[in-house]
């Protein structure tokens, strides 16, 4: 088959575990070509299509700039995108929650399967401005979902590439809160001179002997992960479940005024990981009162594409 792949590029977890199904389509003998939108990862990948789309900025204290983020849409290059891409001829439409490659394979009429973390939210009860954004953002699509816990079949939970190398338990803290600006964490940090200190922001820089800034990096952040005691992160969905697979210690902080990371927040808070803001008391609280969650989680990979590979060759 030939596959479009659509990828939102505002954060970077839709690009890692997207990744993964591309390289294993393509090992299949599938060729897939690539398209982004979004602003506001660190990450690069590979696209024959680069649209601006939607997209979150920060401000850099734990929440969104939405003034910024508004701003940033024109819906009349995102029409003409739209247009543009229904015109490609294609045998199938894959998203990460990559709104143009729906709308366009909506619009030029060709199948599509929108696979995110976002379509669980159609489970829960109320929510329904919720529901109805993420109906519009996945028009027209066959929906599969990821999620943290899976509470019926339809679920799977994501690609994840952790490498080969293996997992111990040191003596640091990796913290990944791309919304948060990294002087803020410092100060935070400085107060706990027993650990060593990893901060995922994006200038690489030694603080001091037990703090290192360090940029967006995918295979020095897995192997961080790796061998951390704990993770401190936004509730994004990318890098909880992956500090999960790896069975380490979490804080989860949901950014202010991005209703999906609440929405993650609330599964993650269920499962005994914290979740309150950061600081120095709430650090104290969370290295003194808060355990390891192990989770059996088991990766979905193959049995994903397969139904991937089922929806696209069925006539």
């Amino acid at each position: 088959m030939k596959i479009l792949f659509g990828i939102q590029i505002t954060g970077n977890g839709h690009i890692t575990r997207s990744e993964v199904l591309i390289k294993k389509l393509e090992s299949l003998g599938h060729t897939v070509d690539i398209v982004v939108s979004g602003s506001s990862s660190g990450l690069n990948v590979g696209a024959k299509w680069k649209f601006s789309g939607f997209t979150l900025f920060s401000n850099g204290f734990g929440g969104v700039n939405y003034l910024k983020s508004i701003l940033w849409v024109n819906p009349f290059k995102i029409v003409r995108d739209v247009i543009k891409l229904s015109k490609e001829d294609y045998d199938l439409v894959i998203s990460d929650f990559e709104p143009i490659s729906i709308w366009s394979s909506f619009f030029g009429k060709k199948k599509c399967i929108s696979i995110c973390n976002q379509n669980s939210i159609l489970d829960t009860r109320g929510n329904y401005l919720k529901k109805l954004f993420i109906l519009i953002m996945t028009l027209g699509s066959i929906r599969l979902k990821y999620s943290y816990t899976k509470a019926d079949s339809s679920g799977y939970y994501p690609p994840v590439d952790l490498g080969s190398g293996e997992i111990t338990s040191g003596n640091t803290i990796v913290v990944y809160m791309p919304y948060t600006n990294y002087g803020e964490i410092i100060k935070v940090a400085k107060n706990f001179s027993d650990f060593n200190w990893v901060i995922y922001c994006g200038v690489d820089k030694v603080v001091s002997s037990n703090i290192l800034l360090k940029k967006i990096d995918r295979s020095g952040f897995i192997e961080s992960l790796k061998s951390s005691k704990g993770v401190i992160t936004s509730c994004g969905f990318s890098t909880t479940i992956e500090a999960l697979y790896l069975k380490k210690k979490l804080w989860a902080i949901p950014l202010r005024g991005q209703w999906e990371q609440w929405e993650n927040s609330k599964v993650l808070k269920k499962l005994g990981i914290f979740t309150s803001e950061f600081s120095v008391e709430n650090f104290k609280t969370w290295e003194k009162n808060y355990d390891t969650v192990k989770l059996e989680i088991k990766d979905d990979t193959v049995e994903l594409v397969e139904k991937i590979i089922r929806i696209g060759e069925k006539g």
